[in-house]
């Protein structure tokens, strides 16, 4: 199972579990540190109040809730401080909030509190030459552009049946590229001069598999999008290396 620092709530009690059980590898980053359970009351002008009212613990009994004191500022700006201290970049960094060792059937040590530290570390990608990717994708300018190019163009799409036949007839050409840097331009996110070559590969395969989403869903996405993500390949290569083994 793949988390990183966005995974919360239920899918961390989904990949606490898998690890508890011996019943698969987690492969990322440590994930959010969500698990508390709400209920949620109606009010009479329409509005909400959401009350914690109790706490998930995975098999092994820990709670996978990081702390909070009241200050939900620092709370949430949790999540930052692990690209200050370095644990975006190293396993050696990672700062576990309970230190109380809990043991999986299987014989492995696991910690709770503040999410679910993954059984195989994958560092975030810092390439200085994706630095214009990253803008755009932060943005949401290439999935609001693949969802409008789909959308204006789904009964020529619709000719794929299948994501292999996706994926061998369908590329980003650079006249919908240069559309895409202008779109950029008017957001006020400038093209540079040099555009990397990475960058360029990385703009181009998101933005295919966002069209692949369009019209064959996750199956015509992940196919695609797992040639730029490092947490996908490490998957495949781990799941090819244990197969062999």
């Amino acid at each position: 199972m793949l988390i990183d620092e966005g995974s919360a709530s239920a899918s961390e009690i989904v990949a606490g579990a898998i690890q508890d059980n011996d019943r698969g590898t987690i492969i990322g980053r440590r994930s959010f540190g969500k698990g508390l359970v709400q209920e949620q009351m109606s009010m009479r002008d329409g509005s909400a109040l959401r009350l914690t009212v109790a706490r998930y613990y995975t098999p092994t009994g820990r709670s996978i809730q990081k702390p909070y004191d009241g200050d939900f500022e620092k709370y949430h700006h949790e999540s930052y401080e692990r690209y200050e201290n370095g644990e975006m970049m190293s396993a050696d960094s990672i700062h576990q909030t309970d230190t109380v060792k809990y043991l999986t059937p299987g014989g492995k040590i696991v910690y709770g509190g503040g999410g679910i530290t993954p059984d195989v570390y994958v560092a975030l990608e810092r390439d200085s030459s994706l630095y214009f990717f990253n803008r755009l994708t932060n943005s949401g300018l290439i999935f609001q552009y693949a969802f409008d190019y789909a959308d204006s163009k789904r009964s020529e799409l619709l000719r794929f049946k299948d994501v292999k036949a996706f994926q061998n007839g369908f590329n980003m050409t650079d006249a919908m590229l240069a559309e895409l840097y202008k779109l950029a331009d008017d957001k006020g996110i400038s093209k540079p001069a040099i555009v990397s070559t990475e960058s360029r590969r990385h703009i181009k395969t998101l933005f295919k598999a966002y069209v692949a989403r369009n019209i064959l869903d996750d199956a015509g996405f992940y196919p695609v999008y797992q040639e730029i993500d490092p947490i996908l390949l490490k998957a495949i290569s781990h799941s090819k290396s244990t197969a062999k083994n």
